[in-house]
Formats: structure tokens, C-alpha cells, sequence
């Protein structure tokens, strides 16, 4: 069997901002140094508290920041030095399904200009019936191509956001906080038809996320930022956190597990996350961490496979943990 195919190699990304005018002269190191892969038919997650960087890195991927240092190769071409004609290449192949089904559609377009508008934009002709097609694709009725979109739902909004995605056929797909915007009652629903999709088209998917349960239950691989870089990552790493904030943020997870309610004490982390113009000496994570020494303030750990397990931990102390959080 051979392996899967490697679509997009990201290595040390960097994406950095300059501050406000509240704060001249100052650099938000929003991504410092993120490296992974994404393969055909496999998704790779993100995970992370609100700021570590998730986000830029998912808007890097598809063109919307450009980087400051680092690469992102889609085969060949590197988007950190891209031409506009390899952009618009690169663009055709990677598509984004943004968090908000509201904001993310204009409601004075049909249903079937928001679906072709990627198209109309590529300069690509309209097959017949292709927003049909992609409506049916995503579990819609086709005739549906006719109304706007405040005729819709949350959950129905989030479906034409991922036909309008699709229209390009793309390999690979950003999902940004997919669900996060729909009722718990929807989000199970979405989720199944991106997995559909997914095996049907062998699609690639970067999906950033914080809801540890979704991940868990979709990914082939994931990747936990701090701070603007990945502190973890591998296959088991929900599963067999050895990094210490891994292990912090699946504590404060609740179990699906009636028998394991209240029985696992929950890790509060001290202090506030540092500021991303000017993150502590070598360990990021040290100043909120119970493991630290004073190595971790002058040696930073090397993101690499401290515990056999073919995943990887930046951490001097991992020590590998068995969870069963939402297991």
C-alpha cells in the first residue's frame, strides 16, 4: 500500500504583526515557528487557547497572510515567495469554511451566485447545474439554489459555505472553528458531512479547533500550539499527552464516562499567557508551568519524540499520561 500523498509541507512559519499605535515599534510574533504536513484524505488539527496562533496560521495556508519567515510549499511552489499567477494556482486548491455561516454570505446573493462566485472569480466557466450539484453534494435540496440566505438556518448557511468552498474542487480544505457559531444539536451534523466529503473526494483538512471532543473524534494527527508555536504533536497525543499544557488542557475536559466523573482532579494553570510581543526565554510555557527548572529558561526543548511513542513533545520533563477524556 503506498503512502498517503503529502499535499502541503509547512515549515518554521512565521507570522508576525506590528503592534497598534498604543504600542509603536512593537512585533506580535502571532506564529514563531510551526512546522507539520497535510496528507490526501487525513485531517491534521490545531488546538489551543484563544491567541496561540491557530488562526494565522490557517489564514497563511490559504494566502490571507503572508508570511514573514519560513515556507509553505504546495508541491513546488512556495507561497512565501509566490507569484501572483502561482497564487491564483494555489488558490484553486486550497479553500477555507470560515467560523460564522452569518457573516460568512452575502445576504443580497442567491444561493447559486454565492456557490459560483469562486468560479466567477477564477474565471472559470460554469458547468450546468454545478451549485445544484454541490448543494446535493452537501446534503441540500437542489432547488434551493433560488432563495438567500436569511431563509436558512445556522446548520443549512454552514452547508452552502462548504458548497461554495467546494466549487473549485480543491485538495485541500481549511476548516476554521467549523461549528463553533451552531447549536450543539447541529454540530454532529456538519461534522459527519465534512467526513463525507472527505472520504468521497480524498480531500486534505487543516481543521483549527478548541473543542478537544471534535478533534478527538476526527483527526489523524494533531498539533497543540502555545504561544505561536506546537508544543505537541503526533497521532495519541489526546490520548498520551506528555507535554505538560496538553495535559493541562484535557483536564479540563469533563468525561463522557459517568463511572470517571469527579474523579479526575482538573490542572489550573497559574498566571496569565504571556504577551506575544515579548514571550519568555526559551520554554514559552515555562511561566505557567509546575515542572519548571531553571534549564527551561535557558535551553529551549527541541519539538521532537521524548517518549517512543512516534509523536513529538517540546519539553524537558515530558512524562507520558493516559487520559480518558471524552474516551
Amino acid at each position: 500500500m503506498s503512502p498517503p500523498t503529502e499535499l502541503v509541507r509547512v515549515e518554521d512559519l512565521q507570522v508576525h504583526f506590528q503592534a497598534g499605535r498604543a504600542r509603536p515599534g512593537e512585533t506580535i510574533r502571532a506564529v514563531d515557528g510551526v512546522s507539520f504536513s497535510l496528507t490526501a484524505g487525513q485531517t491534521f488539527a490545531l488546538v489551543g487557547e484563544s491567541g496561540c496562533g491557530k488562526s494565522s496560521v490557517a489564514r497563511s495556508l490559504v494566502g490571507l497572510n503572508r508570511p514573514t519567515a519560513g515556507h509553505i510549499w504546495f508541491g513546488d511552489i512556495d507561497l512565501a515567495t509566490a507569484n501572483r499567477r502561482q497564487l491564483r494556482q494555489v488558490r484553486r486548491n486550497v479553500q477555507i469554511v470560515f467560523q460564522d455561516p452569518y457573516a460568512s454570505l452575502n445576504p443580497r446573493m442567491r444561493v447559486r451566485d454565492i456557490v459560483e462566485e469562486p468560479l466567477r472569480v477564477q474565471g472559470i466557466a460554469r458547468p450546468p447545474r454545478v451549485a445544484e450539484e454541490l448543494l446535493e453534494l452537501v446534503g441540500l435540496n437542489p432547488d434551493y439554489v433560488y432563495r438567500y440566505p436569511h431563509q436558512f438556518s445556522g446548520g443549512q448557511r454552514q452547508r452552502i459555505g462548504i458548497a461554495r468552498a467546494l466549487a473549485l474542487r480543491p485538495r485541500i480544505l481549511v476548516l476554521d472553528e467549523p461549528i463553533s457559531a451552531l447549536d450543539v444539536s447541529i454540530q454532529a451534523q456538519i461534522i459527519n458531512v465534512l467526513m463525507d466529503i472527505q472520504q468521497e473526494l480524498g480531500l486534505a483538512y487543516l481543521l483549527i479547533s478548541h473543542d478537544v471532543s471534535v478533534v478527538r473524534s476526527v483527526s489523524d494527527a494533531v498539533g497543540v500550539m502555545y504561544l505561536g508555536k506546537i508544543v505537541e504533536a503526533g497521532a495519541d497525543v489526546l490520548d498520551h499527552p506528555g507535554h505538560p499544557y496538553t495535559q493541562a488542557l484535557l483536564s479540563a475536559v469533563p468525561s463522557t464516562d459517568p463511572r470517571l466523573r469527579g474523579t479526575e482532579s482538573e490542572i489550573v494553570l497559574e498566571g496569565d499567557v504571556p504577551d506575544p510581543a515579548h514571550p519568555p526565554s526559551a520554554c514559552r510555557f515555562r511561566t505557567r508551568c509546575w515542572k519548571a527548572a531553571d534549564r527551561c529558561a535557558e535551553d529551549e526543548p527541541a519539538l521532537v519524540d521524548r517518549l517512543g511513542r512516534g509523536g513529538r513533545t517540546a519539553c524537558h520533563f515530558a512524562e507520558r499520561l493516559h487520559t480518558t477524556v471524552n474516551g
